[in-house]
């Protein structure tokens, strides 16, 4: 079974449409922020897909954000810190689940904050 979260009201319905469109019978949403998950609650969790926000820099025109006009270095690097420090909050909550056995991370970033989390936990990606 497959617990599927999503904190923002838009996404959320996305990912409804996505999943009916799929045809999949094994997932329950929830409009929930992941944080705020209670890891007990979810017992039956094994594994955890986690995409967690990102600079989307590994996508084809979708650094834009990143470096265009008015974007100076110190902003860049002000924005990638944060995008670091809550990609290793949610990491670290995952973690939490009692009976997770494999977590697996997505980020399209190219930048090496991207992955610091996983390097701060001394996580090895598969």
């Amino acid at each position: 079974h497959i617990l599927a979260c999503d904190r923002d009201a838009k996404r959320f319905e996305t990912l409804n449409s996505m999943i009916s469109k799929a045809g999949a019978k094994c997932v329950t949403t929830q409009l929930a922020d992941f944080l705020e998950v209670n890891p007990k609650d979810h017992s039956e969790v094994e594994y955890i897909l986690l995409d967690p926000s990102c600079s989307g820099s590994g996508i084809i025109n979708r650094d834009e954000h990143l470096t265009g006009a008015g974007t100076t270095k110190e902003s860049i690097k002000r924005r990638l810190r944060s995008l670091s420090g809550f990609q290793y909050k949610i990491l670290c909550h995952a973690l939490k689940f009692p009976n997770v056995r494999r977590i697996v991370y997505s980020t399209c970033s190219v930048y090496p904050e991207g992955l610091a989390c996983i390097a701060s936990l001394r996580i090895v990606p598969m």
